[in-house]
């Protein structure tokens, strides 16, 4: 296990190109080649300064967002929980990819993992939703913040088929005037590369495309 965390703050950045009707021309951001990273380590890693390269980028890779000791606890919690799980029937996770789900429920170090103060600020920040309205002859203003949607690990193994490119958000019907409305911090508890057990793939700066006919990569 490396010695540092990388955490991938995700406001579920459009996995697809946009094509746009044939009528109009919209020139399409550039598309990066990769994420940003930044280390909690640095001064500069604010809130504030994630918050603005999610809104650009769609997506921040964090270091050392929890220490060790904590990766160390969460991948004991869940070990036994991947080691029974089943291969799901549906195909949608390929056979290699296991999973422990609930895990507030089953690993206090996993609901510390959710309580991250830096994840937590960023999530309030983005999509907390504030409405205005009349009671009566008295206008006043209701801010409802974050709720958790969804609680997952995976431990994915080599050899597995990669899912088809697909938005987090589609469950919620979601348009483009209602974005964002999720926001994922996925914790990589070992190191993953390319060939060895990468979790996702992603488009940088795609999130910024509008929302036309939707192409596959």
């Amino acid at each position: 296990m490396a010695s540092s965390v990388s955490s991938y703050f995700s406001s579920w950045a459009r996995r697809f190109w946009t094509q746009p009707p044939a009528a109009k021309t919209i020139k399409s951001p550039p598309v990066k080649v990769q994420l940003q990273r930044m280390s909690t380590k640095d001064p500069a890693t604010t809130c504030e300064a994630l918050v603005a390269i999610i809104k650009q980028d769609g997506g921040v890779i964090v270091e050392d967002l929890i220490p060790p000791a904590l990766v160390a606890q969460i991948k004991s919690d869940l070990a036994p929980h991947f080691d029974t799980d089943k291969v799901d029937k549906s195909g949608f996770f390929p056979s290699t990819t296991q999973r422990a789900t609930g895990l507030l429920a089953i690993s206090d170090a996993c609901v510390e993992l959710a309580l991250n103060p830096l994840y937590n600020a960023i999530a309030n920040k983005m999509i907390s939703s504030t409405y205005t309205y009349w009671n009566a002859q008295v206008q006043e203003t209701v801010t409802s913040k974050p709720q958790i949607s969804s609680r997952v690990g995976f431990r994915v193994n080599p050899g597995g088929k990669q899912q088809g490119l697909h938005r987090d958000d589609s469950d919620y019907h979601t348009r483009n005037c209602d974005m964002p409305v999720m926001i994922g911090c996925v914790t990589a508890l070992t190191k993953t590369t390319k060939g060895k057990s990468i979790w996702s793939s992603v488009v940088p700066s795609s999130v910024l495309m509008l929302q036309q006919k939707m192409v596959p990569l």
